[in-house]
């Protein structure tokens, strides 16, 4: 059982890490059912990993701010909530081309555009 689990596990990270190669092969092409369903999966992959590390890193925000107020708690309280806000604007628009999240909107509609996504 160990071994098929093992097995399955490489053959997923396999496939996720050929998914860019895959992407940027048919970039000037146009996109056909598979290629539309990848990026949608790979889009809602992307949203149920980042919001739900958001969460967390709220969670971990107001748990620790809750008791003894200190300077401390308030700066990683502060920096909880800056990593949550990465996660959050992460999960939205994914990653840009060049400058991480600051072109992240423009390359996310361009995909949207692309793939004929609504949201």
């Amino acid at each position: 059982m160990r071994t098929f689990l093992l097995i399955v596990l490489v053959a997923a990270i396999i496939a996720v890490l050929a998914l860019p190669v895959y992407f940027q092969s048919r970039r000037n092409s146009e996109p056909d059912a598979i290629e539309r369903t990848l990026a949608f999966l790979w889009q809602v992959a992307r949203r149920i990993v980042s919001f739900g590390a958001a969460l967390l890193f709220i969670f971990a925000a107001f748990a620790g701010s809750v008791g003894e107020f200190s300077a401390k708690s308030l700066v990683m309280s502060l920096v909880c909530l800056l990593f949550a806000f990465y996660f959050i604007k992460f999960g939205m628009y994914g990653a840009g081309k060049s400058r991480g999240l600051l072109d992240a909107k423009q390359v996310y509609e361009a995909r949207k555009r692309r793939y004929r996504w609504r949201w």
